[in-house]
């Protein structure tokens, strides 16, 4: 291969300007050195190690002028369509940009690699564009309009559906739109390098970035790094710590030979000071072994943590550990991990069919799965160890041990129960939160200030018999007004059908020549009775029909309105939409409120509500907004509250609550959104915490009751 063609293969990747260049044009300008170059374009100085990318593999050559002249003509094009509005396009730019950020951040968490180390390459672009071109080119789903503007702009879907059929017919609109699009995601990568810096970003890149910021809260995810201000924190701490260590008493010769030279491995002696902070050029207390070996065996540092410290990376603390012949520790064979649950190591001849080993060969194993293994192991009789054992001593992966008392080191095989599969499990922790509901209402269980309390000042059993408990107990249903058919039915007899209409005759075809009278049916109508499409087919006269389809309380959808009439969904629409021209707006609107799938109310407010936090639901031509009912309620008392002190806590602009606050149901009845039941707090997962922890405490006394893998009162 001749020199010429090797620059041309070879690129570097300049993270300053996002772009690649040829080792032809840095060697034409001269800027280069022995390990790093300088970018012909911004002037960054780029090392060749970390920068150098093959085209191959992973780039494609991007010159930067021939870009700039596509993206020109591309522009243009965009810019002079006059099939759109200006309107319409300001809002798909933004909708673009937010798009791009969401899957750039898609790609973070499948790589797991932070954006800012990631080589912005052809491949990522077209990664991202691929990811974008559905919702280009097709009506975009449900999951993505949260990403656009809560705008007053009602033809957008309308321009949106027209804007998608010229992007799949016109080849030119489409290649101009993935240039403008490649260019958008670039700004977009650039603009998350550099979120909190104000210099460095033309202008159109700070109204971009600006609008990424306040739409996704960025600045409190990049700014405020509360992880990042804790480990800082308890690094301090350490070296506190370490700076008060009596280390006259470790030892008296603290000079040290330090490398000078590693070519003519000449030394310097140096004097350390155990008493100030480690540093690797003045002060490289890692070198002396009294030091090392107090942090190592002392205080059972890791070298990661040791590294971090020292400002060193941990590799380069085990070569010195080595030198000073300081042995490794050894593990200890169990650690608590963060849930609460112990995990045991376990020996090499242990090898779980289902489970993957360490890089030495063995396994970790929770500390309850190993008890209850051991427990069928010993008992090989039981009909669960035939059936939940893998060659009569391995426990099957999928199924699921629980706790009884909720004491998750409580690792007796008294406190455990085996469940077959995650679905029975779940059950049985129903019924643990249906008999704290029930606790709760009957005040056995108080709550006060964010914390649940066992009142031992009486039993619940004395003071109440079964049928006082089953009705206090009793949970709440959901149940909409004139959910039943027949309750509409019922309303519609009590109405004055005089004042709709004086003439109820009607005639329907029947077929044959439509100027003949005999091709049709006379019906006499009489709305104070059920309609029948044989009988009485009232669905026929537009006056009745008209009168119950507009009516909010009943919700007729086509389907609920077929039931109604004792007809299919297509005569409805027949009858709705063609003949007599009912507006659908209603219908389409639907039910006030709904239960969703997690339990919880969710209500349905009206699009004045500018709610900023609330889940964005837009229709072409009735939007509206969706959000939890008792987020809704606790969100309007705090409101009209003369209390400023949680005005100002809780609520955005003194009228919408915060996404952090969560709101709680004291008597774990979630269609209980009474004010009095609802709690708002920071610390939802410590609530729940108190609860579980008074589990022990409810079985002893024996107001709980755990009887083959169920809860009980």
């Amino acid at each position: 291969m001749s020199s010429k063609k090797k620059h041309e293969k070879i690129f570097l990747f300049c993270p300053e300007c996002g772009i690649s260049i040829s080792h032809r044009r840095i060697l034409n300008k001269g800027e280069f050195r022995l390990r790093y170059v300088f970018c012909t374009e911004c002037g960054k100085k780029i090392d060749f190690a970390n920068y150098m990318t093959e085209t191959s593999i992973n780039v494609k050559s991007t010159d930067k002028k021939d870009f700039e002249d596509k993206l020109d003509k591309a522009l243009d094009i965009i810019i002079n369509d006059r099939d759109f509005s200006q309107s319409f396009k300001n809002i798909l730019h933004r909708f673009i940009a937010r798009l791009s950020y969401v899957k750039l951040k898609e790609v973070e968490k499948e790589k797991n690699t932070p954006i800012s180390q990631m080589l912005f390459t052809t491949e990522l672009i077209d990664l991202i564009e691929y990811r974008l071109t559905p919702i280009m080119n097709r009506k975009p789903i449900l999951s993505v309009l949260k990403y656009l503007d809560q705008s007053d702009y009602p033809e957008f879907f309308l321009d949106l559906k027209r804007y998608q059929i010229k992007h799949r017919k016109n080849k030119k609109y489409r290649k101009a739109y993935s240039i403008y699009v490649r260019w958008l995601i670039g700004i977009i990568y650039r603009i998350l390098n550099q979120i909190n810096i104000e210099n460095g970003l033309y202008e159109y890149q700070k109204i971009i970035r600006d609008d990424l910021v306040k739409f996704f809260e960025l600045e409190k995810n990049y700014e405020e790094k509360s992880k990042d201000k804790d480990m800082t924190n308890n690094l301090e701490k350490i070296k506190k710590k370490i700076r008060e260590i009596d280390w006259e008493n470790v030892c008296d010769d603290w000079v040290v030979d330090k490398v000078i030279n590693k070519f003519t491995k000449s030394r310097k002696p140096i004097k350390l000071n155990p008493y100030k902070d480690c540093d690797k050029d003045s002060n490289p207390l890692y070198m002396h072994k009294g030091w090392l070996e107090k942090l190592y065996n002392g205080l059972c540092l890791s070298d990661r943590k040791i590294g971090e410290i020292c400002g060193i990376s941990h590799r380069t603390v085990g070569d010195w550990r080595k030198r000073h012949k300081i042995e490794t520790r050894e593990p200890k064979g169990y650690y608590i991990i963060k849930q609460g649950y112990k995990m045991i190591l376990m020996p090499l001849d242990y090898k779980h069919p289902q489970r993957k080993t360490t890089s030495s060969g063995k396994q970790w194993i929770l500390e309850h799965r190993l008890v209850m293994e051991n427990f069928f192991s010993q008992n090989p009789h039981l009909e669960a160890s035939k059936k939940y054992l893998i060659e009569g001593k391995y426990l099957k992966s999928g199924t699921e041990v629980h706790h009884i008392n909720q004491e998750r080191l409580d690792n007796r095989i008294e406190n455990l129960w085996l469940y077959p599969t995650k679905q029975t499990h779940g059950l049985a922790q129903v019924s643990l939160n249906q008999c704290f509901s029930a606790l709760i209402k009957i005040k056995q269980v108080t709550f006060n200030n964010g914390e649940y309390i066992c009142d031992y000042s009486f039993d619940y059993r004395n003071r109440y018999d079964e049928r006082e408990i089953r009705e206090i107990t009793k949970p709440l249903e959901f149940r909409l007004p004139f959910e039943n058919i027949d309750e509409i039915k019922d309303e519609i007899k009590k109405w004055d059908w005089g004042e709709i209409s004086d003439n109820w005759t009607v005639y329907k075809y029947r077929g044959g020549d439509k100027q003949s009278k005999k091709s049709y049916i006379e019906y006499k109508l009489n709305p104070y009775k059920d309609c029948d499409k044989d009988s009485n087919p009232l669905y026929i006269h537009k006056g009745w029909l008209e009168r119950v389809v507009t009516d909010k309380r009943f919700n007729l959808t086509d389907s609920r309105l077929s039931k109604l009439c004792g007809i299919s969904i297509g005569t409805v629409q027949h009858w709705k939409q063609r003949t007599h021209k009912i507006s659908t707006k209603y219908t389409k609107m639907g039910a006030p409120k709904y239960v969703d799938p997690d339990g919880y109310i969710v209500i349905k407010v009206p699009d004045t509500y500018k709610n900023p936090f609330v889940k964005i639901m837009k229709d072409q031509r009735i939007p509206f907004n969706l959000i939890y009912e008792h987020r809704y309620i606790v969100e309007r008392n705090l409101a009209i509250s003369s209390n400023l002190e949680l005005n100002n806590k809780f609520l955005l602009d003194g009228k919408y609550l915060l996404p952090e606050y969560h709101v709680h149901h004291i008597n774990l009845d979630i269609l209980d959104n009474r004010i009095e039941n609802l709690w708002i707090t920071d610390e939802h997962s410590k609530i729940h915490s108190s609860l579980r922890s008074l589990t022990k405490q409810l079985l002893d006394s024996g107001f709980l009751k755990f009887v083959n893998g169920r809860y009980y009162l």
